[in-house]
């Protein structure tokens, strides 16, 4: 052991030091060992890691019941207090669990390091060992615990975001009801009133106040994945557009936002939702790195790529590109962060604000779209990072929105099942208006009662997904078997989420989402009616 002592030295090949120090504590009882792991963390590592000595297993179970430490060098033989209990104590409390434990004996039989892994030790370590070797072993436990607890962290997170996804669905579903009423109410007052009054004119306000709202609540929505994720053809423009309202109160006033976007931009084949979500990410990277204030542009352009930048990057299609650029004028970064940027887990905040995940997932979308993703920093200089991801080709166009014009009148009857009472005597209205015979219920009990009422009669089943008791999905499985004919059309103010969990997909079922006009809704209606063969049980037409 004194060989031990008189070896000991920094070892000039060691592994370079993780960036964060951390915090051990050694329970030996031996004073040669503890000598040396004086030397060895106060003389030669004290930068890395900072120690603490418990002396034996009782003075380690009074040290653990202060600050827990990230990692414990436990030695195996100890009195009193055996390093099994010590052990077993760490992996029962909920602040020390999650510490490394190396395990470090003068045992050396295969049966010792098999009963200290069991029991929950990271690793094993038999005297007498090589300090290279402790300190190899104490960093390599160091970045593992270190990936874990972002991974833990990650998932921390993932749950707050679906405990808020849940939360946000149930209040754009009361919001979106809500909006219907107010869209289809102060529609009907326009409507009733001559071009160029003043009463005209205060209610095209109220209308369009609440097509803002209606589009707040979508971009909420799609931020937090509540939306569709299906690729469509898209204008990048309109998407960075739409988000540069909610993109200045998430930055707070001391940055400002500035856009400049190409009028000739091209379109883009991609999932929405997770546009929006590049577009965040990176506005927060942006935010996090100007915590004094500063500047923070976007802008779009064609990208008209040399043959070099696809040899660069062999796994991109050459073609035409579209151009996404955010730039900040904050810190910047140096040679040694930029290559690491986009490694999950990395990150150059302070240890419990970040979790490193941000930058790496951009990337994955962007790539996952057959794009990439670029960066150009110094230090003090701020930093641009540059989204290429290809055109849509010359034939796609976004999808047509549904024609202004009225409907043909309708004659047949409508069952109308709506627990909200505004959006009921809504729906009910409108659907008159186009000529419809409405049969309304607020569920499904009483749809049941309304339908016998009228002698079996009723051509489509106008449902919300989500109603009390009985939902709409089952009540148009139940109906059809009865009325094989009748064809089925889902209204709902729930996010994809929700409709997914009962079982309607808007890729495969009859759908209207909320808020609707009455143009929107009497056109679905017409189209639903129109359309060949009967519903099948999920509704789709």
């Amino acid at each position: 052991m004194f060989s031990l002592l008189k070896g000991l030295r920094r070892a000039p090949d060691a592994p370079e030091a993780p960036p964060d120090r951390r915090s051990i504590l050694v329970v030996e009882d031996e004073e040669v060992m503890q000598r040396f792991y004086s030397c060895f963390f106060e003389k030669l590592h004290a930068e890395e890691f900072s120690w603490r000595l418990a002396k034996d297993g009782a003075e380690a179970l009074q040290a653990l019941a202060g600050e827990p430490p990230d990692l414990v060098l436990l030695d195996w033989m100890l009195p009193a207090v055996p390093g099994p209990a010590v052990l077993k104590a760490i992996r029962a409390h909920p602040r020390t669990r999650g510490a490394g434990v190396l395990v470090v004996t003068a045992k050396s039989a295969p049966n010792d390091t098999a009963l200290a892994l069991e029991a929950g030790a990271d690793d094993y370590l038999c005297k007498p060992f090589d300090e290279r070797v402790l300190l190899a072993r104490l960093r390599s436990l160091a970045r593992r615990q270190q990936a874990l607890r972002a991974v833990e962290a990650q998932l921390r997170q993932s749950q707050k975001l679906e405990t808020i996804g849940l939360l946000a669905g149930g209040v754009a579903h009361d919001f979106n009801n809500m909006l219907t009423a107010i869209k289809g109410f102060a529609d009907f007052l326009v409507r009733s009133l001559e071009p160029g009054t003043a009463q005209r004119d205060d209610a095209e306000e109220i209308l369009k106040a609440a097509d803002q709202a209606a589009s707040l609540t979508r971009q909420l929505l799609a931020f937090g994945h509540k939306q569709p994720q299906g690729p469509v053809v898209c204008d990048l423009n309109q998407t960075v557009q739409d988000m540069a309202k909610m993109l200045r109160r998430l930055l707070g006033e001391d940055i400002s936002l500035t856009t400049t976007l190409d009028p000739a931009l091209g379109l883009l084949r991609a999932a929405p939702g997770q546009l929006v979500q590049v577009i965040a990410n990176l506005a927060v990277n942006a935010r996090d790195a100007m915590p004094q204030g500063g500047r923070l542009a976007i802008a779009t352009a064609e990208a008209a790529l040399p043959p070099e930048f696809f040899q660069a990057h062999p796994d991109l299609r050459p073609g035409p590109y579209v151009l996404l650029s955010v730039s900040d004028s904050g810190q910047g970064m140096d040679a040694g962060v930029l290559p690491r940027i986009f490694e999950p887990f990395f990150t150059t905040q302070d240890r419990g604000r970040g979790t490193g995940l941000g930058l790496s997932l951009v990337r994955d979308i962007v790539r996952q779209h057959g794009g990439e993703i670029l960066v150009h920093s110094e230090p003090g200089a701020g930093s641009r990072f540059e989204v290429y991801l290809p055109r849509a080709e010359q034939a796609e166009r976004p999808a047509a929105a549904p024609s202004a014009g009225r409907p043909s009148p309708g004659t047949e009857t409508v069952l109308l099942v709506e627990d909200d009472e505004m959006v009921r005597r809504l729906a009910c209205r409108m659907l008159q208006a186009g000529g419809y015979r409405v049969l309304a219920a607020r569920d499904a009990d009483e749809a049941v009662r309304r339908l016998q009422e009228a002698g079996e009669t009723a051509h489509l089943l106008l449902a919300d997904v989500v109603l009390p008791g009985l939902d709409g999905r089952e009540l148009a499985r139940r109906l059809l078997a009865r009325l094989p004919g009748l064809k089925v059309l889902f209204i709902s103010g729930y996010n994809d989420d929700t409709l997914l969990r009962h079982g309607v997909r808007g890729s495969d079922a009859a759908l209207l989402l909320k808020p609707f006009t009455q143009e929107t809704l009497t056109a679905k209606v017409r189209e639903v009616l129109d359309s060949h063969g009967a519903s099948d049980d999920r509704g789709t037409s």
